[in-house]
């Protein structure tokens, strides 16, 4: 059996790990390490699937509210105005 964790889906993309490297989950966390070049560490519920679909539709999930977050800064930076100078 696989996980498949998405936690890193945005930056490095999702990592498929076996259920040998890391355990049963403990109350809806799994523990271990991604790679070798990752320390142990604990992923939550939101941060893993045992579907290779679920885990595409977690990031997608994850990428349309980064786009929305994004969005939403654009917007405040164009409000800016720098013209009215404050007393």
């Amino acid at each position: 059996m696989s996980y498949f964790i998405t936690k890193y889906a945005l930056s490095d993309g999702i990592y498929e790990v076996s259920e040998a490297e890391f355990g049963p989950p403990t109350n809806g966390r799994i523990y271990g390490k991604i790679t070798p070049n990752h320390f142990g560490q604990g992923f939550g519920a939101s941060d893993w699937t045992y579907s290779r679909e679920s885990a595409i539709a977690q990031a997608d999930a994850k990428r349309l509210a980064k786009i929305a977050s994004v969005k939403k800064s654009l917007a405040k930076l164009e409000k800016l105005d720098f013209f009215k100078v404050k007393a």
